[in-house]
């Protein structure tokens, strides 16, 4: 507080009322106020300014009280309320997706480290596909998951009209990294299986770089590669999408049935890369 403030204020207080008037610094309310807040990252090459984040979130976070975004760095902010069930509302209901772009958001941490408030990650469910059908279970299911990211849940999922099973987890996936649509799995029987992944509300990402938020035309790689006239194929393809979410199967529904048919499908939308195997097995 200014020198200049703090004179004006002496002046609104009677002398017999300064021994019971109790003044608060900044610092003493600081912690309160930053209580009901959220930190939160748009994962996106675009710039977007305070006043784009603050119109359109009011709307989609349906008009929370007192609603005001401030800037920390590139496309992180920090977004403060006037009611704590707003923050936990919007906090678990994260990750958002703005513009077609993931946006995390998480508590703000009371630290002056701002590392500490840095978002490099946020949970999404993967689904595997390429799986024989007596190889869909929890189990299987965790290990495909952490070799993504830390695992938040797994569970067997069903499609309304489809009687194949998939196979989901949760995970804390890295939006600075390049996003995977495969892995390998080695069975029993030594035989190699090449197992297809597919992420739910990924929004924007960018198919010759394989990372969140980045668009192929927009991008600097690709754009020094055009340069150079030494284009690559595209790493990933649309397929990275999951086009169907399903309904999460119950412990006792979701037991092995080895006479259960296999015949799910994912639409394949390729731009440069051919689609994988495991795609057309799916079919």
């Amino acid at each position: 507080m200014s020198n200049k403030s703090k004179t004006q204020n002496s002046r609104i207080i009677d002398s017999d009322q300064e021994d019971d008037l109790i003044v608060l610094a900044y610092e003493d309310v600081f912690e309160g106020i930053q209580a009901w807040s959220l930190f939160g990252r748009i994962f996106s090459d675009r710039i977007f300014s305070v006043g784009t984040m603050e119109g359109a979130l009011y709307a989609i976070w349906n008009k929370p009280e007192g609603f005001r975004v401030v800037e920390k760095s590139r496309n992180q902010f920090q977004f403060f309320f006037e009611n704590d069930s707003d923050v936990t509302r919007i906090e678990r209901g994260s990750p958002w997706l703005f513009k077609s772009f993931v946006i995390h958001v998480r508590r703000w941490k009371q630290s002056i480290n701002m590392e500490d408030n840095h978002i490099s990650s946020f949970l999404v469910w993967a689904q595997f596909w390429g799986l024989p059908e007596q190889y869909k279970t929890l189990e299987i299911g965790r290990k495909l998951g952490g070799r993504l990211g830390q695992i938040e849940d797994v569970a067997l999922f069903e499609v309304r009209g489809n009687d194949t099973r998939i196979v989901k987890a949760k995970v804390e996936l890295n939006g600075d990294k390049r996003m995977r649509d495969t892995l390998k799995l080695l069975d029993p029987n030594q035989k190699m299986l090449e197992i297809g992944i597919c992420y739910e509300r990924i929004g924007v990402f960018c198919t010759y770089c394989a990372k969140l938020g980045n668009e192929s035309k927009n991008y600097q790689c690709f754009i020094d590669d055009s340069a150079q006239n030494n284009i690559k194929e595209d790493k990933v393809g649309e397929w990275l999408k999951a086009d169907q979410v399903g309904r999460r199967l119950t412990e006792k529904r979701a037991s092995f049935n080895p006479n259960q048919p296999r015949d799910g499908s994912i639409p394949a939308q390729s731009k440069k890369k051919s689609p994988p195997a495991w795609l057309f097995d799916s079919f």
